[in-house]
């Protein structure tokens, strides 16, 4: 059997934490569509930028996508078409 390592459990923290983002999302009673800009960078004012040029949306996020605890990494998301 094989051990539960530090990498395991980032891992089940980072599918955690985007399943209770897009729970959250869906409890607000929007239909949003999440398109990842940037895999392995964000900075919030560049991802905000980025999002506006693609999508016309002003919501673009920093969302964690692995690393340590310690020096996590970030990649820069985009939501849009979000209806109410």
């Amino acid at each position: 059997m094989a051990k539960f390592s530090l990498t395991h459990a980032v891992a089940l923290a980072l599918l955690l934490t985007v399943v209770l983002m897009i729970t959250e999302i869906e409890g607000q009673g929007t239909d949003c569509i999440l398109d990842v800009l940037d895999r392995r960078n964000c900075e919030i004012n560049d991802c905000k930028n980025k999002c506006f040029q693609k999508h016309k949306s002003k919501d673009g996020r920093c969302l964690v996508n692995g690393g340590s605890p310690a020096e996590p990494t970030y990649m820069c998301a985009c939501l849009y078409n979000c209806k109410n």
